[in-house]
């Protein structure tokens, strides 16, 4: 192969050069974008039904360095059969995404045996913020042998939540089933703003499991919490209940103001137990409780009342 002349190098060498800044130009482009969307969804419903199905909802979530504005109204997600999985998310935030939603009458609905269902709204994880305002949020399963989890503005690793629920519902009938309901806890370094209105947990049947915990603090997370009319009800035999407001563990903070918060339990062989602001480790918790009511009644049953208590 011969000797390339000056003005074919002076052209390779132009040529290489184009094509490392594109390089550059597209790799930096892949690295720092920064992707946003703007959500309003309004009327969304996803039914289905039969056996051995998933079924899964995505709405305005933000991970990454990504940013979302998210209005939902009157989006239900519908799910019947056996050995089926049920999810709905809607504007979460993970990475260092930032979401704000705004979530109106929200209905997820699950029908059958050995089940799971889940929904999640607003939370934030890694160093994510999420500004939620959730208000008539209801979630219904009813069969055997299912589990059932409810997150709302929840914050962990380094993540921050500010949450308003309003109207939160959270239902489950049926035998041998485990249904838990989260709202506004922070775990790491997390850190969340919550206030709750009107929220309610109800299980019938037996051989249950009921845990409900808003604004908890773990690590060195911190909650500062306003939770108002807040109800757990569980009846039948073989059952357990359990509600955690405002409790720090670890080197966790949490700041709670509990106004009319009631526990009930019926029926026999069941333990009940509430936890309101205590503090564990070199956790520190602030607690105003108004009007805390803690009801049983049946044979063979166990109850229990721990408030501001330090470990």
């Amino acid at each position: 192969m011969g000797r390339l002349t000056r003005m074919e190098r002076d052209c390779i060498m132009r040529l290489t050069k184009m094509a490392l800044a594109l390089i550059a130009a597209t790799g930096l482009g892949v690295a720092f974008a920064q992707s946003s969307t703007n959500v309003n969804l309004i009327n969304a419903n996803q039914n289905q039904s039969g056996a051995l199905n998933s079924q899964g909802a995505n709405v305005g979530n933000a991970s990454g360095s990504g940013k979302s504005n998210v209005t939902s109204i009157n989006q239900n997600q519908n799910q019947s059969g056996a050995l089926n999985q049920q999810q709905l998310n809607v504007g979460n935030a993970s990475g260092s995404g930032q979401s704000n939603v705004t979530s109106i009458n929200t209905k997820q609905n699950q029908s059958g045996a050995l089940n799971s269902q889940s929904a999640n709204i607003g939370n934030a994880s890694g160093s994510g913020k999420s500004n939620v305002t959730s208000i008539n949020a209801n979630q219904n399963q009813s069969g055997a042998l299912n589990s059932q989890a409810l997150g709302i503005g929840n914050a962990s690793g380094s993540g921050k939540s500010n949450v308003t629920a309003i109207n939160t519902n959270q239902n489950q009938s049926g035998a041998l089933n485990s249904q838990s309901a989260n709202i506004g806890n922070a775990s790491g370094s997390g850190q969340s703003r919550v206030t709750t209105i009107n929220t309610n947990q109800n299980q019938s049947g037996a051989l249950n499991s009921q845990a409900l915990g808003i604004g908890n603090a773990s690590g060195s997370g911190k909650t500062n919490v306003t939770a108002i009319n807040t109800n757990q009800n569980q009846s039948g035999a073989l059952n357990s209940q359990k509600a955690n407001i405002g409790n720090a563990s670890g080197a966790g903070q949490s700041n709670v103001t509990a106004i009319n918060t009631s526990q009930n339990q019926s029926g026999a062989l069941n333990s009940q137990q509430m936890n309101l602001g205590n503090a564990s480790g070199s956790g520190k918790s602030n607690v105003t409780a108004i009007n805390t009511n803690q009801n049983q009644s049946g044979a063979l049953n166990s109850q229990s009342l721990n408030a501001g208590n330090a470990q």
